[in-house]
């Protein structure tokens, strides 16, 4: 079982970009759908599973 040790705010210091703005300005696209796209696809499949029990 892992365990989570600390957990922090993606938030831009002063004039240093977030993570997500990095990623937004390199790649152009907004990242939290790219990630969030995949755990619900994923969590999806495990409600529609149950369901059918």
């Amino acid at each position: 079982m892992h365990r989570l040790e600390r957990m922090e705010l993606d938030l831009p210091e002063g004039n240093i970009l977030s993570l997500s703005q990095r990623f937004a300005q390199k790649t152009g696209k907004d990242p939290a759908p790219l990630l969030v796209s995949e755990f619900l696809h994923n969590s999806g499949e495990i409600s529609s599973g149950e369901n059918q029990r």
